[in-house]
């Protein structure tokens, strides 16, 4: 017989979703997927490709580095549908956090992001074009990672939807120097979901009539050069004075998207810097006939290793992990952040589902322990329990837990 503990949420069927709703302004769309759901008006697109990719091997060597898994969704107007997020006009990506802790130079952007939406760090001096060789203020958090450099960045800001927490702003990336024309622009949101689960990359290609088309035939490349740190600085001030109808699409039309993110069945907050960060979900429990739920009630289990078999990682000692069945769910401390769960057991089966944790900010490396080990708590199937040690099995590895005193 198989049990079951945990949340017990609403949930929509993971199916594409593509139905008209009432806007005052016109059309407005809703796609709804795999419990992540968003509308758009009509304007920005009259179809949707939705496609899932597995992730790159995390060695693979590319520009821009290795992504991870995600699903991506792309609008766009006319046919045939675009190839990639570069050619869409607006292209939306959603990622697991725990699949992103296994990728180092996307892990870095979870943290980072992480620390500005605790600290809320004034963005201004992102804004602020510094001297020197490579005319490159400070960049701001953006997936997927770019093999060029965010020239500048302009009206950032911080978004709070009360379902996702993160940043919006437009920039330029770019290999060479030159000119900004005006069909260059992308305007982004970075942000996380309101349980700490999710990141979410949104890019929205736009045009401005603050920028000319096309350059001079006679352009000066060298007095341009000579004067481009005045020239970057003079941009991001157009580009801040500007109202959203200095472009097009505007600005309202995108952050509309935005603000319509939503993960069903996922807790949601009013403002992030409002809610208490250690606050976690209301739990209810179904009826079980075994008090000892498989062997796994009645202890504290404390990891000890993680990882391959072959090369078990042990936990840091200054920040144990931990995890408690009861008839209420699964929870624990993840060496930072408070979590908690469904699992469900059938002799020596073991899955878990519905992890949510709060989301206060780790420092590293104890923010990429805890993120491997809420991935692995995702990808477990097994578990057996000899004497004291409760080994559970995952895709690549295992975590050993002890019931007894902690010891590596």
């Amino acid at each position: 017989m198989k049990f079951k503990f945990g949340l017990l949420m609403l949930f929509l069927l993971s199916t594409l979703a593509l139905l008209p709703v009432l806007a005052q302004n016109g059309a407005t769309n809703t796609v709804s997927f795999n419990g992540f759901s968003f509308n758009f008006d009509s304007s920005l697109g009259e179809n949707v490709n939705i496609s899932q990719y597995p992730g790159d091997p995390v060695d693979l060597e590319q520009p821009g580095g290795p992504d991870a898994p995600h699903t991506q969704f792309l609008l766009y107007k006319e046919q045939p549908a675009p190839e990639s997020l570069f050619d869409a006009p607006v292209g939306i990506r959603v990622y697991r956090t725990t699949d992103l802790a296994n990728y180092p130079a996307l892990q870095d952007n979870v943290v980072w992001l992480q620390t500005l939406l605790t600290d809320r760090s004034d963005l201004a001096p992102s804004m602020v074009v510094v001297q020197g060789d490579n005319s490159v203020s400070s960049e701001l958090p953006y997936l997927p990672v770019q093999p060029a450099s965010q020239v500048i960045r302009a009206r950032a800001q911080y978004i709070d939807t009360g379902a996702v927490s993160g940043l919006s702003y437009i920039t330029v990336y770019r290999q060479d120097a030159s000119p900004f024309l005006n069909n260059e622009f992308v305007y982004t949101f970075q942000g996380l979901s309101a349980d700490g689960m999710y990141y979410v990359s949104a890019i929205f290609r736009l045009t401005t009539d603050l920028f000319p088309e096309t350059l001079e035939p006679n352009f000066d490349y060298e007095a341009f050069i000579a004067g481009i740190n005045d020239y970057l600085t003079q941009s991001v001030t157009q580009l801040n004075a500007a109202t959203p109808e200095n472009f097009t699409p505007s600005l309202t039309t995108f952050d509309a998207v935005v603000q319509s993110f939503a993960f069903i069945g996922a807790p949601q907050t009013v403002n992030p810097s409002q809610a208490d960060p250690t606050a976690l979900p209301e739990i209810t429990a179904e009826a079980n006939t075994d008090p000892t739920l498989g062997g796994l009630a009645g202890v504290t289990w404390t990891l000890l290793t993680y990882g391959g078999s072959d090369a078990p990682q042990p936990v840091i000692v200054e920040a144990p992990i931990t995890v408690v069945f009861t008839e209420e769910g699964m929870s624990g401390s993840g060496g930072c952040n408070s979590y908690g769960g469904i699992f469900q057991y059938d002799n020596n089966n073991l899955t878990f589902s519905d992890i949510f944790s709060t989301q206060i900010a780790c420092a590293e490396p104890i923010l990429a322990q805890e993120m491997a080990y809420f991935l692995a708590l995702s990808t477990a199937r097994t578990y057996e329990i000899i004497d004291d040690q409760l080994q559970i099995f995952y895709e690549g590895g295992v975590l050993t837990f002890t019931s007894g005193t902690t010891s590596i």
